[in-house]
């Protein structure tokens, strides 16, 4: 009994609970050691995981099985009698994460998702059962790029906050269309909220393997990104039979190419400074993702109603592999070349993609005495 007089849950029946909610995914990966999972692990270990809801569980597996390469993780994915590890694990060795508290990192070249949450539940029997923690951050790596993609996917969407649909919103007016969709200033119907809502039809992005995955990669830069102060934020990710919708955060200051053309003379160059930086900043922390960004130019530069930038429009935008950067040119609908330069180092690649910002509108102010509007990087 608690103080309130009401029994607490056993840690068997706190776990059915979880338990209860439909399994969505589940693999085997190699877990490298963090303070939030209560196994006496070192260096890396196996653990079985699954998605239930919005929950991450995470169950260790026995020391006994080794894995030496991605084939022989790959192999145990296939083998492993995951059933038998649920039934054989106790409660107090098993750790459950609020995916809506977490965020997650990719690192490509090891195919790996780092996960930093905010909050742990951990069943253990020396602490109040659901005792919340403040962990440092787990890393999970997977077999292979696909499987990367896939949980990483999943993942992202049990981050999601709250189940919405168009019937949430309230449209109020158009502010743009393009080859992307259709963009809409709308009120949320709950909170009184504006927002901007992005359309996207599905015939025009299921016609082709690229559209499709520029589609898919979009919302997963965005949910990887959107904590960052200078990236628009994405809140919800919902689809219809016939449509694909992101909502995001409404900036009321409107595009930076807009915001020049009103204007009709150049940015003074102490603002201009600090819109390049804060352009910079975005794009950095996108490199440190493993994302090449490909669409840089005014019109997806926004700005909220204290002028700060928001960078937005990640239909481009490219997850890299460990693979060559070669692999990352490709060709934009105005058939100009986008993509960073062809090298093996992620952290080389990025800082020359940054580099060529730079050179590209400060080229083009000297030219015009403004910035530039043609794409970048």
């Amino acid at each position: 009994m608690n103080s309130m007089g009401v029994s607490e849950l056993s840690l068997e029946e706190s776990l059915a609970l979880v338990l209860k909610q439909p399994l969505q995914m589940n693999t085997i990966v190699l877990l490298r050691k963090s303070s939030i999972v209560p196994l006496n692990i070192r260096g890396e270990s196996l653990a079985y995981i699954e998605i239930r809801g919005n929950s991450l569980v995470l169950y260790p597996v026995s020391d006994a099985l080794s894995v030496r390469s991605n084939a022989d993780l790959d192999q145990l994915e296939r083998v492993v009698d995951k059933k038998r590890i649920v039934q054989e694990s106790k409660p107090e060795n098993v750790t459950v994460l609020s995916l809506k508290s977490c965020r997650f990192k990719v690192h490509p070249s090891r195919n790996s998702i780092q996960i930093k949450s905010t909050e742990a539940i951990i069943f253990s029997a020396k602490r109040r059962i659901g005792a919340q923690t403040k962990p440092r951050p787990l890393e999970l790596r997977f077999p292979s790029a696909s499987a990367l993609n896939q949980w990483l996917s999943a993942l992202c969407s049990g981050s999601i906050k709250r189940n919405v649909g168009l019937s949430d919103f309230e449209l109020i007016k158009l502010l743009g269309k393009g080859s992307g969709g259709q963009v809409f200033k709308v009120k949320d119907i709950e909170t009184g909220e504006i927002l901007a809502l992005k359309v996207i039809e599905k015939a025009q992005v299921t016609h082709s393997p690229d559209s499709y995955r520029h589609a898919v990669d979009e919302r997963l830069v965005m949910e990887l990104a959107c904590d960052h102060p200078y990236i628009v934020k994405l809140l919800y990710a919902f689809q219809t039979e016939l449509r694909l919708y992101l909502v995001t955060e409404y900036c009321a200051g409107g595009d930076l190419f807009e915001y020049m053309k009103t204007r009709r003379r150049p940015l003074p160059e102490r603002i201009a400074r600090r819109v390049l930086a804060q352009v910079i900043l975005a794009l950095e922390h996108i490199h440190s993702l493993g994302v090449i960004y490909r669409d840089l130019k005014l019109e997806n530069i926004l700005l909220d109603e204290n002028a700060r930038v928001r960078l937005a429009d990640f239909g481009l935008s490219k997850l890299l592999q460990e693979l060559s950067y070669e692999s990352s040119y490709s060709r934009s609908s105005s058939s100009s070349i986008v993509g960073g330069p062809t090298r093996s180092n992620t952290a080389e690649s990025s800082g020359a993609d940054t580099k060529s910002v730079l050179k590209h509108n400060l080229n083009q102010r000297g030219q015009n005495g403004s910035i530039g509007r043609g794409t970048g990087t």
